[in-house]
């Protein structure tokens, strides 16, 4: 676990574990645009002003390719270019994570890279807001309106983090001269008076800025949560289109959230958000948050809700029970294990052993070369992984979980690296295949299939 240890002046007390942004990106990526980028790590810092106590809050990281389109929640990259081994990447991206849960339109050209917008058509129901991603199923994300003059930012959604921020108009550095800058001098409903500072440390990056509470507009309507605004990126950020970052998850701590503010805000027939994430290869992008009143043509039959365990509510998770894995007819047991849902991670995450115990019943599968928690599995599976909650399964499609091809086999997109120790990190592999509600009122996370009209594969 990474430590840190530089200080702070006046500093804010970032209460929740912020997962931002999980931009791991596996081999087969790298082999695809030929070359790799270092690094990426992401890591939220709380620091009380009581003896300047540092606590770090890691949120997501990874390796990426020279060519990447973006990354979910919590992340900075630095390029490099030499090509670090699969294992090493995987193993950085797992002890980045593992510190987290401690606590169409114009393309940008930068440096000759291009990050690719493909934004999601406009919702049709009422408090929604479209979720527009990259073209490779890789980062999800919105355009939120900054400020009384609406200024819009391109925020990063994370069930996984409780901390919001934006990258403010005092950033001189070179990742935020390529971004869009929130000008707080032009907002009357812009408060800078608490003189908080907030650090976030992504191993070899950071943000660093002060806290503030201004209105977001999103979703039809305006409410003016406590936020931060960075005065300081390091170089990392330019690799990506994000301005910011959307937190989502809950905090019970000394500074509410985005979350816990729209709930004190009474505006939502009921304080909860529905989420649904698409595939490039399915079409038009019609991926979309539903806040307050759930769209029903999205999914199959009725909702199953599961609570969050008692222990995960504490700190703020959206997390559930999770009692077995299945692969066709066999399965591992795993009785009592907590699954993570979390839209800012792309892929799955579990320790070792048990990742390994779900692909000795994969036929033909083994250990990638020099790694230890990547498996390659035979490019033709057509069978799903099958998950239980409760005595509810979901499947995960085989086009989700089976990665492309590398060295005439594919990678699994599900890696053996305990993150979040003893639970399972369920990324964007597991959402692409539901509709998932986040209720902050009975604490509960609902699952139901996604409505065939927008998953071809049901």
């Amino acid at each position: 676990m990474m430590l840190i240890t530089q200080s702070c002046f006046a500093v804010a007390i970032l209460t929740h574990t912020v997962t931002a942004f999980v931009p791991w990106i596996p081999d087969y990526r790298c082999k695809e645009f030929n070359t790799c980028i270092g690094k990426r790590t992401s890591a939220d810092t709380q620091v009380e002003n009581r003896g300047l106590e540092h606590v770090e809050i890691i949120q997501r990281v990874a390796e990426v390719c020279t060519l990447i389109l973006f990354v979910t929640s919590r992340t900075l990259l630095t390029i490099r270019q030499n090509q670090l081994p699969h294992d090493v990447q995987v193993q950085r991206l797992a002890e980045r994570l593992y510190n987290k849960y401690q606590r169409d339109s114009p393309s940008k050209s930068i440096d000759g890279r291009d990050f690719k917008v493909v934004p999601a058509a406009v919702p049709t129901t009422s408090t929604s807001l479209g979720i527009d991603q990259d073209g490779t199923d890789f980062s999800y994300y919105a355009k939120i309106q900054v400020g009384s003059n609406n200024q819009v930012m391109n925020m990063a959604l994370d069930t996984g983090a409780g901390t919001t921020w934006v990258m403010g108009k005092e950033c001189q550095a070179e990742a935020c001269k390529i971004h869009n800058n929130f000008d707080s001098s032009s907002s009357t409903t812009f408060n800078g008076s608490s003189g908080l500072d907030f650090e976030l440390h992504y191993g070899s990056g950071h943000v660093t800025g002060k806290l503030a509470s201004d209105t977001l507009t999103l979703a039809g309507f305006t409410i003016k949560p406590i936020i931060g605004i960075a005065n300081n990126a390091s170089t990392e950020f330019k690799d990506f289109p994000i301005d910011g970052i959307l937190g989502l998850a809950q905090s019970k701590g000394d500074q509410d959230t985005f979350v816990e503010t729209l709930a004190k805000s009474k505006i939502l027939p009921a304080n909860r958000f529905g989420v649904s994430i698409g595939r490039a290869t399915d079409g038009p992008n019609v991926g979309v948050i539903n806040f307050g009143t759930l769209d029903n043509t999205r999914y199959l039959g009725d909702l199953t809700y599961f609570p969050v365990p008692e222990e995960k509510k504490k700190e703020g998770e959206w997390a559930l029970a999770m009692s077995q894995i299945s692969f066709g007819d066999k399965n591992i047991n795993i009785e009592n294990k907590v699954a993570y849902i979390d839209t800012g991670t792309s892929y799955i995450f579990a320790k070792e052993e048990e990742v390994k115990k779900l692909h000795d019943i994969v036929p033909g599968s083994f250990v990638a070369v020099n790694t230890t928690g990547t498996w390659r599995v035979p490019c033709d599976t057509t069978t799903e992984i099958v998950l239980t909650f409760g005595s509810k399964t979901y499947t995960i499609a085989p086009r989700d979980w089976v990665g492309p091809k590398v060295d005439g086999n594919c990678t699994s997109n599900i890696y053996g690296y305990d993150v979040v120790e003893g639970a399972w990190l369920l990324g964007d592999t597991f959402l692409k295949n539901v509709y998932a509600v986040f209720d902050f009122d009975a604490y509960q996370v609902g699952e139901s299939y996604k409505s065939p009209r927008l998953d071809p594969l049901y």
